[in-house]
């Protein structure tokens, strides 16, 4: 509820509504999804990845989506 304000080292955090870009400084890893549709949006993710390392990538069905990618990034 509170996004960032009381997350500790080590913890997880998700975020579905405000720009992950907001709050790089604190991001140890972030975990990315992608479906394999596209769809109108309101927010879009500014976060620029340049600085980071993709580790792993993962591709599974879904419920809803015949395909959904996963993937992780560390910091560079």
């Amino acid at each position: 509820e509170d996004g960032f304000q009381n997350i500790q080292p080590g913890e997880y955090c998700f975020l579905e509504d405000e720009d992950p870009a907001r709050y790089e400084g604190q991001m140890e890893e972030l975990i990315l999804f992608h479906w394999n549709r596209s769809y109108p949006a309101d927010l879009h993710c500014t976060l620029n990845l340049s600085g980071w390392k993709l580790t792993e990538t993962e591709e599974f069905a879904g419920y809803s989506h015949e395909k959904i990618t996963q993937e992780r990034y560390r910091r560079g």
